[in-house]
Formats: C-alpha cells, structure tokens, sequence
C-alpha cells in the first residue's frame, strides 16, 4: 500500500509537469515574443492560432474524450486497444482534411482577419500543424488511460524543450520574425510526433474498427457543435477587437488571456488530467456523489487561492516577463482570470451529462453563453475596448456554468456546494480589488500582496468550507490514486 500511495503521488506530478510544458513553452517565450514582436505582430500571431485551432476543435470530435469514456469499458471485452486505433486513425485523416481546407482558404483568411492576403503562407504552415498535433494527442491520451506517467512526462519534455530551441533559433538567431515562430513550432511538432506515434502503434496498431468508430462518433459527433460554440467563445473577443479597435488591442489582450490560459493549465488541467478517467470508474463502481462533493470543495478552494494570486501579482508578472508597450494587460488579467475560473467549474459540473452521454448538453449551454457574449460584446468592446471584451468573456462563462450545472443535475445530481463556493470566491474578489490598488510595482507592494494571499489561503484552510476529511484529503491525494478510497 505504501509503494502503491508513492508511485500515485508520483504519477500525479508526473502528469502535472507533463500537462504544464506545452503552457510553460509559452510562458518561457514570452519575454522573447515581446521583444522581437510587436503588440501588432503578437496580435497577429494569436489570430492565426485561433483560425488553426478553430479547425482542431472540429476535426478533432473530442477523440481524447471518447478514449477515455470506452477504453476500460471496452479493454474488458478486448476493444480496448482497437478503441486507442481508431481514435488514431481518424484523428489524423479529419485534421488531414482540416489542413487542407484551411490552407486552401488562407489567401482568403488572411486577408479577412489579418488585413493582408500576402500573409497567407503564416496560415498555411500553421494549418500543417494540425496533423501533427492530433497524432500527438491521442498517443498522451493513450498514455493516460494506461497510466504511463512517465512516458507522458518525458513526452512533455521533449515538447517543451524543442518548441523552444527551434523558436530561439528561427527567431532569435534567423530574425524571421513572425514565420520563424510557425515554423519553430511546426518543427518541434513534427519531431514529438514522429517520436512518440510508435508508443500507440506498437500497442494498438493501426486500424478502423466499425464498433469503435461508430462508438466514437456517437459520442463526439453532438460535441463538435459544442466545440464550434467552445471556439466562439474562446476566439470572437479577437475578432471584435481586431475589428472595433486594432490588431495591437488584440495583442495586449492576447497577453492578458495567455496568463489567464496559463492559470488554467497549472491549476485545473494537472487534476484533470487524472480525474477525466478516474470520475467514470468511481461513478460506475460506487455511485456515490461524495467523493465528487469532496474534490469539488478542494478543487475551487485551489482556484481560489491561486487565481486570486495570479490576479493581484499579475503587474510584477507583465513587468518581468514583457516590455512596457504590454503593461496595459495587467488591468485587463484579473476579469480573464475569474472567467477562467468559471471554465474550469464549468467542465467539472458537466460530469452528469457525459456520464449518460447526454453530450448534446455541453452545446446548449456553450450556445446559450455564445448568444450572451456576442449581445455584451456588441455592447461594450466598442466603447471600453480590451476590458469591455474581458468582461463580456466573464459573464458568459458565468452563464454557462449555471447552466452546465443545471442540465447535468438533472440527470446525476451530485448536490455541488455552490452557495459556499461564492462565498469564498468572493472574499478572494475583495482581495483582488484592494491589491491592486496599491499602486506602482515594487518589492514592498509584492511583499504585501504575498501576505495577504497567504492570510487568505490559511483562512480557507481553517475555515467551515474544508472539513476534516477535505483537509486529510488534501494532505493525501498525492500519495493515493483513487480518489474513493477511505481515508
């Protein structure tokens, strides 16, 4: 038992700084995107990602998703593996397709969303990326519904490492500027691909099972309205900035949404990255709602602590990793953060519409939220600009959780203590509103700012919120894997 508890507590880190290279890059490239690109070139850079993921969030169907919710089950009857195959399969051949749509249409693309129809080859490399990138991710996937932690570790590492050199050197030592960033990351793709495709191959093969792909698209099909409403609400705030305001607001407010992206991805997506196959086997096995009651009570505890954190340090954050012309982000985080958050409650509450494959719910409520983000950025991004965005962003994620929690709660009601979590959310939005009004970055107003995010973590600690259980649970996740243990 006590083997088992350290090789989970492992496996739990593994996954977490597994899941946190493909962000870190990012992170880590930062200060070099601020200085060799312009608010302008930044906020063309996020625009064309946002057409390339666009074409992801279509092509690929939730593939992962579906890995997850059939390889156990259907591991025991032998389909397993030709579930992880077919995923493959198709995975590739409808982001192959993607690409080449997407490339045939960059003239036309580039000259809609980026004002210029000669950048249509940045479209173009960044639409191959796709191919590569859907190989990768199923292959991940595999690797954690096997719990291969390490190989899903070291294939992190490998990303983080590559996308950086291969970015320093067409950037940096080339100047090529906005093609040296594509190309770096089409690159370093291309290498992790072809690194880890044998990892699946060897243990699944390659091959299109009929059960499987019906399964499959059965399962992801409803979501790929969902994933066109998910990519509306991720990606029109771009657009109605680039369109109202210019591509330099979208690069100031791409930098905001990149820091509250990266919260997500340290915070949220490590669990996630653990709780995606265990929540199906706790509910198949126990149907009891309170070890999701207990991980829900932890989990925004958590987010928090740490959204509030990152809130009220992001002006020390701008300042170190980017140049003064991007400072401006730093009033503009703290709303991004909070909707954020709100994304990450959101795919939690869900739970009850996946586990009875009632997935077309995951498209109302993106739809529902799409319509009210669209009326409020209509109303405000013309006149307050990045902050009116940011603030239209926030609401509709608040809308979609409530009715991502509604919908799922009539189908498995896990009874979330939301009433207590708004209460603790907002003693962390008071925090947020007097941080910030220190005034000018310096060490004594970061010095302040730690004090009392440290006042406020061990408040929530102590506080009615977390129980006793809450708390041992805390102090022992990373040494157990199932999260339905007793304690």
């Amino acid at each position: 038992m006590k083997t088992r508890s350290r090789r989970a507590g492992s496996h739990l880190m593994l996954y977490g700084i597994g899941s946190l290279t493909k962000q870190l890059a990012t992170v880590v490239m930062l200060p070099i995107y601020t200085y060799y690109l312009g608010p302008a070139d930044y906020g063309a850079l996020e625009i064309v990602n946002l057409l390339v993921s666009s074409v992801a969030l279509i092509a690929g169907m939730n593939l992962g998703e579906g890995l997850f919710r059939y390889y156990h089950e259907r591991e025991e009857k032998g389909g397993g593996r030709k579930t992880v195959a077919t995923a493959l399969v198709m995975a590739f051949t409808l982001n192959l397709l993607g690409a080449l749509v997407l490339s045939a249409l960059s003239p036309i693309l580039a000259g809609q969303f980026l004002s210029n129809t000669q950048l249509w080859y940045l479209v173009s490399i960044a639409a191959v990326t796709l191919t590569t990138e859907a190989c990768v991710s199923i292959v991940t996937c595999h690797m954690r519904a096997e719990g291969d932690a390490w190989k899903y570790f070291w294939t992190g590492i490998a990303r983080l490492s590559l996308h950086v050199a291969f970015n320093v050197l067409f950037l940096v030592h080339f100047e090529l500027g906005l093609v040296g960033v594509f190309l770096g990351s089409l690159a370093s793709s291309a290498i992790v691909a072809i690194g880890v495709l044998p990892y699946t191959i060897k243990r699944a093969g390659l091959s299109l099972s009929g059960v499987s792909a019906r399964l499959l698209f059965a399962f992801g099909g409803p979501l790929i309205l969902a994933n066109v409403a998910q990519f509306y609400l991720g990606a029109i705030d771009r657009f109605f900035l680039e369109h109202f305001r210019d591509l330099a607001s979208v690069g100031i407010y791409a930098l905001a949404a990149r820091l509250a992206q990266s919260f997500l991805v340290l915070i949220y997506e490590p669990f996630e990255l653990i709780w995606d196959p265990e929540k199906y086997r706790i509910w198949q096995t126990t149907g009891d709602r309170q070890p999701f009651q207990r991980v829900f009570r932890l989990l925004t505890s958590l987010l928090v602590v740490f959204g509030t954190g990152v809130s009220v340090l992001a002006p020390e954050i701008f300042a170190l990793l980017a140049s003064k012309p991007f400072a401006a982000a730093s009033s503009v985080a703290p709303v991004l953060i909070a909707a954020a958050v709100c994304t990450a409650l959101s795919r939690f509450a869900r739970f009850g519409s996946l586990a009875e494959g009632k997935t077309s719910n995951v498209y109302k409520a993106a739809t529902i939220s799409a319509l009210a983000m669209t009326l409020l950025l209509f109303a405000l991004t013309p006149r307050f600009g990045p902050m009116g965005a940011a603030v239209a962003v926030l609401s509709a994620a608040a809308i979609r959780v409530l009715v991502e929690d509604r919908l799922a709660r009539r189908l498995v009601n896990l009874a979330l203590p939301w009433r207590d979590f708004l209460l603790i959310a907002s003693v962390g939005a008071a925090v947020v509103v007097v941080c910030l009004q220190l005034g000018p970055v310096s060490v004594l107003h970061a010095l302040i700012k730690l004090s009392v995010l440290a006042a406020l973590a061990a408040g929530i600690w102590w506080s009615p919120y977390l129980g006793h259980g809450e708390r041992q649970l805390a102090l022992t996740i990373v040494r157990m894997r199932r999260l339905d243990q007793p304690l």
